[in-house]
């Protein structure tokens, strides 16, 4: 089985989305994954509706490309979040996506946060729509902090339509490089309807984002794995190449955007690693 691979409008940060969807495409791309992330881009709230889903479903069209998932992440421990999920559902009809992605909450916060997935299970289910829950990169008392959690948490709910987007390269800046990753997403991919790859290296006391096998992260070993226990599991490449990790603390979103031409090497490097490595389409 082939495996489908994204690319994140994260890494043009800075760029309209019309330029993020014509420069991935020219990649021979056939999947985007249009990024709403507070922290990593710039967006507004309001455009989660179905009018807006359906204006960039043709702007994807136009270009011959589809969205597999959508990341528009939101508080799911917090209060509205069951309408918001409602609003980020009804856009992902309309774009033509089948996987919403979000971060949970903290670990603070697990009962509203169950509540709040139970309360649009409905929704989710008549729409078709699954809901894939990502652990975090950076900060802390998160509730999905590894695969372990997420199989405690997705038990718990026991939907096909709430699993996991397991992010390989937040599992290794979130434990400070402390997890053995390899084993972390053996233990995820029972539970994962999509993958999240991005890497980073050391400079210093910092980190800096690279493309896919610059950095440090062992992603060759990571490919065998994904290709033996779940070859058929998306992934999504995401290059968030404007933010860096001082003192390896929370990301640092830079002033100035990257140039367009060093997002086009890396993302042609992570293209020819991710495709390389796994059993992968593009167009």
């Amino acid at each position: 089985m082939t495996r489908q691979v994204s690319v994140s409008t994260a890494a043009y940060d800075g760029y309209s989305m019309d330029v993020a969807i014509a420069e991935i495409a020219t990649t021979g791309a056939k999947w985007i994954e249009p990024a709403f992330i507070s922290g990593y881009v710039a967006f507004d709230e309001s455009i989660f509706c179905e009018q807006e889903g359906t204006r960039l479903a043709s702007r994807l069209a136009a270009s011959e490309v589809e969205a597999l998932a959508v990341s528009a992440h939101t508080d799911l421990g917090a209060d509205g979040a069951a309408v918001a999920l409602r609003r980020r559902i009804d856009f992902c009809v309309a774009v033509g996506s089948s996987i919403l992605i979000t971060n949970s909450s903290d670990c603070h916060h697990p009962t509203q946060c169950v509540a709040n997935i139970e309360a649009v299970l409905p929704v989710l289910e008549q729409a078709g729509i699954v809901l894939a829950l990502e652990n975090p990169g950076h900060g802390t008392d998160s509730l999905l902090p590894d695969g372990a959690a997420f199989a405690v948490l997705l038990e718990k709910i026991g939907s096909r339509f709430v699993r996991a987007n397991y992010d390989i390269g937040n599992a290794f800046t979130y434990s400070n490089e402390a997890i053995n990753v390899l084993s972390d997403l053996r233990i995820a991919l029972p539970y994962c309807a999509h993958l999240h790859v991005k890497d980073v290296t050391a400079d210093d006391h910092d980190w800096r984002f690279t493309a896919i096998g610059d950095g440090d992260l062992r992603y060759g070993a990571a490919f065998d794995v994904l290709d033996t226990l779940a070859p058929e599991v998306p992934i999504g490449i995401e290059l968030p190449l404007r933010l860096s990790r001082p003192g390896r603390g929370d990301p640092s979103r830079r002033s100035e955007r990257v140039p367009i031409h060093e997002i086009r090497q890396a993302l042609s490097r992570s293209l020819r690693t991710v495709n390389g490595g796994t059993r992968a389409t593009t167009r």
